[in-house]
């Protein structure tokens, strides 16, 4: 018996590799958020009626980190209203509902990976909103699944791992702050572990998912120099240093330390992490190929 996705943000980072790593036994109905605007109760909620999907999955989100401090009331009507509204009407249907958060609901003052239970504080708008969707989704869902990830990169969009392959190929030098640790995390592994999660119709409440290992913003943007260089497409002039985050203006203030705690989730999806250079590394070899 097919089991009927709704999956909502399907022209996102996320929404692309969910739709290329579809399984098998999995009827997917993808809508982009052209098709379907999430801030649109009426349409959500004739959609699911409509559709009566078994699962919801929320690859939707307000993303933009720095732009949403000045712009809060976007934020929180896409990674808060919205949510409540997919949980509420997902929940009116039957459905189970997945929803995507984000490390940057912690402050980033722990010296040890962060826990499902620890405390959130998030330091910017983003993750304030990010925070308030998280909440509403599982108070309003008891069927809710809330995955938290970090860091996403993939060869198919606008994420950093693409940003510093396109200025290294241009001949640019960057800076790049080298005292924020976290995961990086390859966009493909977090869609295969919803899928994974999809078929496990117990699995619900709050968990953290993201690649192996604790690397800076900087250790990437290296990484990624070295893998043009063994290709052979680094372009001259081209350096990466690094650089403090109190040098680096940014509107919005990100959190130090922000590694979460995957081992729970790992083991209850049966997952053998990559370590985030792999992750990276294959994203750079698909942007290269493309």
């Amino acid at each position: 018996m097919m089991v009927r996705v709704l999956l909502v943000g399907a022209g996102g980072q996320l929404g692309r590799e969910l739709v290329r790593s579809v399984p098998s036994g999995i009827a997917l109905h993808a809508r982009t958020s052209a098709q379907l605007d999430v801030r649109n109760e009426a349409a959500v909620a004739t959609g699911l009626q409509e559709l009566r999907p078994a699962v919801v999955i929320n690859a939707s989100g307000y993303t933009a980190v720095d732009a949403a401090e000045a712009n809060e009331s976007e934020a929180m009507a896409i990674n808060a209203a919205a949510v409540e509204c997919l949980a509420q009407h997902a929940h009116g249907v039957g459905a189970r509902f997945v929803h995507i958060s984000t490390d940057y609901v912690f402050d980033g003052r722990s010296g040890q990976p962060y826990r499902v239970d620890d405390a959130a504080s998030p330091l910017n708008a983003y993750g304030r909103s990010k925070l308030a969707g998280e909440q509403a989704a599982l108070a309003t869902n008891p069927d809710a699944v809330v995955i938290r990830t970090a860091w996403l990169h993939s060869g198919y969009s606008s994420n950093f791992v693409a940003t510093t392959v396109r200025r290294l190929r241009a001949g640019q030098s960057m800076q790049v702050v080298d005292d924020q640790l976290g995961t990086p995390t390859r966009a493909w592994h977090l869609a295969e572990a919803i899928w994974r999660t999809v078929a496990l119709p117990d699995l619900s409440g709050l968990w953290h998912f993201t690649d192996a290992g604790v690397a800076s913003w900087y250790d990437v943007a290296a990484l990624v120099r070295d893998q043009l260089l063994r290709g052979q497409v680094l372009a001259p002039g081209a350096t990466v240093s690094p650089v403090a985050t109190d040098v680096s203006s940014r509107p919005a203030r990100r959190p130090s330390y922000s590694v979460l705690s995957a081992h729970g989730t790992w083991a209850a999806l049966g997952w053998s992490p990559t370590h985030w250079s792999e992750g990276v590394a294959q994203s750079v070899r698909e942007l290269l190929d493309t």
